[in-house]
């Protein structure tokens, strides 16, 4: 009986493997096709929305990337062809990883915050300017970068024998700590905090305001509303994590494939937002031909009162 169980677990965890790693390639070649596009058109167009989109889709591109490795020498072990041990670069990659991770989520509260500054200060230009935005982006590289800067020196990243690789130690409090903190409570805090300021903003705004200043606000809002969706749909699909991570503290062990399921829904949650962020940004699904049947062929250069025009007309920044 107990040889069958083992056997069961074994088949379970090895289905495991392979339906995370299709999910991580389907979001790397995904996230490739669409970001070869955005990046063409964002430097014809030079547009801060289009900047905003490519900064989500690379990290996307690396997690997903370094997490078909993982994958492969999970596999590799699972069959016993090759067992990759504990050594300086399984140590690299599972911090890479982890920084990957961070600013993935964390661009979305840096869509957020941009959204939050338009509607919020629409006269300070500088704020909406192409540089700026580049810069908000560089501070957010470094902010994830402090965040997990504190775990190369708790030494957070350790090697699971069972997984054959290197990967967040979550049988201490510092590792859950680290998984909630770094993954999921900052970038939805943030999130929250700048749509609960918005929305305080738009029922406090005048009624006198231009129409057209009005439809800027709204669309703004309205795109802000889907972060919050997406950052919504994150929760639920961190669930199952959360979950395991209780029944730890409870019986004082791990169970069993906790970290493939956990890579499961991690790899899920990344899949679903390489889609989603394309699906739900107008402007990105329009650039995109797999969204859209007519194919952008040129671009006119126009006058800024055009160009504030046609977003009002076309995008939904």
């Amino acid at each position: 009986m107990s040889q069958f169980l083992n056997k069961m677990e074994d088949i379970i965890g090895f289905v495991l493997i392979i339906l995370t790693l299709i999910m991580n390639i389907l979001a790397t070649i995904f996230s490739c096709y669409a970001i070869i596009y955005l990046i063409w058109y964002e430097w014809r167009l030079r547009d801060v929305n289009l900047l905003l989109v490519i900064n989500t889709y690379i990290p996307a591109i690396i997690c997903s990337t370094i997490q078909v490795s993982l994958n492969i020498h999970a596999f590799l072990g699972d069959i016993h062809l090759f067992i990759n041990t504990d050594s300086i670069a399984c140590q690299v990659r599972g911090y890479i990883y982890l920084y990957t991770v961070v600013w993935f989520f964390d661009s979305f509260s840096l869509q957020a915050y941009i959204r939050m500054l338009n509607i919020l200060y629409p006269t300070h230009t500088q704020l909406h300017s192409l540089m700026m935005t580049m810069i908000f982006i560089v501070i957010t590289w470094f902010i994830s970068f402090l965040i997990v800067l504190p775990t190369i020196f708790l030494k957070v990243i350790v090697y699971e024998s069972s997984e054959y690789q290197c990967l967040v130690d979550l049988r201490v409090w510092k590792g859950n700590v680290y998984m909630i903190v770094g993954f999921y409570l900052i970038p939805i805090t943030i999130i929250v905090t700048t749509y609960v300021r918005v929305v305080k903003y738009v029922q406090k705004s005048s009624l006198r305001n231009q129409q057209r200043r009005q439809i800027m606000i709204m669309r703004d809002l309205r795109v802000l509303q889907r972060i919050v969706i997406l950052v919504g749909a994150l929760i639920v699909l961190g669930l199952p994590s959360a979950i395991l991570w209780i029944l730890s503290l409870i019986t004082g062990q791990l169970p069993y494939l906790t970290y493939r399921i956990q890579a499961l829904f991690l790899s899920l949650d990344i899949l679903f937002l390489t889609f989603a962020v394309a699906l739900t940004n107008l402007q990105v699904k329009k650039l995109i031909p797999l969204f859209n049947k007519h194919k952008i062929n040129h671009v006119v250069i126009v006058h800024p009162q055009q160009q504030l025009q046609s977003r009002l007309e076309l995008v939904e920044d």
